[in-house]
């Protein structure tokens, strides 16, 4: 049995995440689609961490696509814990880490 991570979010992290949800909420009809979205795909990713694509920039960072709304967000796994470093829509450049 796969032993579930804890979630630790950078600030940037949960700026972003709390920004996208705000524009979620205000500017659709599906206004919970995102946060949905995201509490699903953080369980995944706290039990099966490796499903996410690794990074070609940067040494032990991976990205998982939330295919709904088409975020990216961007995490490292350190021991116990799942760390969620940024979230990025799929349109825009890849952020800086």
């Amino acid at each position: 049995m796969t032993k579930r991570r804890r979630l630790r979010f950078q600030a940037r992290a949960t700026d972003e995440i709390v920004e996208a949800d705000r524009w979620w909420r205000a500017n659709r009809d599906s206004s919970t689609l995102f946060v949905d979205e995201v509490s699903e795909a953080l369980q995944l990713l706290a039990a099966v961490a490796s499903i996410g694509t690794p990074s070609a920039a940067l040494v032990g960072v991976r990205r998982f696509l939330l295919r709904k709304t088409q975020y990216h967000l961007f995490y490292r796994v350190r021991e116990e814990e799942l760390e969620v470093l940024a979230l990025w829509h799929a349109v825009r450049e890849p952020p800086t880490l």
